[in-house]
């Protein structure tokens, strides 16, 4: 209901005088300051994501061939990379060295591993191996990290 005056004019829409808001002024410098931020941010998305495309794109679409390690017999290839996965294991044990070398030898297995996905990817030995590679470094790494400690303390306090 909208109430009408004397003059006819409804009393919500009366005009009033316009009134001049002061804003306060900006600072150029403030303009300034965010269009650098946004530019900044802009180039290291832009450096980030080309980063990310030209390091993973190409492992993606176009993997190593491996025909350095194809193999015409795969068990033959998987016992003796089970072989030097035993042999890099029982020496990072028996030695108090640190684990390094041990996870060089397992560096180099990974990618003959996955090289070998093409020739022996299909037989059940190809995964039991990479179960076993992953169950012998837990292992390796728990010992040097937990045992390798006890067993050099109590070889020190007995020796004394």
């Amino acid at each position: 209901m909208v109430e009408k005056t004397d003059e006819g004019r409804s009393r919500g829409h009366e005009q009033r005088p316009a009134e001049k808001v002061e804003r306060p002024k900006r600072t150029d410098l403030g303009r300034v300051g965010r269009r650098a931020a946004a530019v900044v941010y802009g180039i290291l998305a832009l450096w980030i994501g080309g980063a990310a495309l030209w390091s993973v794109v190409p492992q993606i679409f176009w993997p190593g061939d491996g025909s350095q390690f194809e193999a015409e017999d795969c068990s033959a290839t998987l016992g003796g990379m089970r072989e030097e996965l035993v042999l890099a294991g029982g020496a990072c044990v028996a030695e108090t060295s640190d684990i390094t070398a041990f996870r060089s030898v397992l560096t180099s297995f990974d990618d003959r591993y996955h090289a070998l996905s093409r020739a022996c990817g299909e037989t059940p030995g190809y995964r039991d191996l990479l179960t076993f590679r992953y169950a012998l470094a837990m292992h390796v790494e728990r010992y040097v990290a937990e045992v390798r400690p006890l067993s050099e303390r109590a070889e020190a306090s007995i020796s004394h």
